[in-house]
């Protein structure tokens, strides 16, 4: 299928919200939350904030700052700011956290990433 037009491609690649299953993790079991996609714009705008200013790396609350972005109601409004998502327990937003980043195409660049500090 060719895209022509920024309207063909925004009908075939929605931006539309979809209700995901978290898998099982540890002894707790699956559950669904709603998710959106990140546009290019507000996945650019995490990964500059994780290097932070004169190239420092900005690992605070890395994970609730992603999952903050993507996690939102059935309408599509965020769920909660970073701190709120970032006061719950880690393993649960870790868990979330690991998908937000698949369904991105995040964890394609980990893996990348890694490929290339083993050659």
């Amino acid at each position: 299928m060719t895209i022509q037009t920024l309207q063909e491609f925004q009908a075939q690649f929605s931006m539309d919200v979809a209700e995901v299953e978290i898998p099982e993790f540890g002894k707790e079991s699956a559950f669904t939350v709603y998710l959106k996609p990140l546009s290019a714009e507000q996945r650019d705008e995490f990964e500059a904030s994780v290097i932070g200013i004169k190239g420092k790396t900005n690992m605070h609350n890395l994970r609730a700052r992603l999952v903050q972005k993507a996690w939102v109601n059935a309408e599509g409004a965020p769920i909660g700011t970073p701190a709120q998502v970032g006061s719950q327990r880690a393993d649960v937003i870790n868990a979330i956290f690991e998908v937000v980043r698949s369904r991105n195409g995040m964890d394609k660049d980990v893996a990348k990433a890694e490929e290339e500090k083993n050659d």
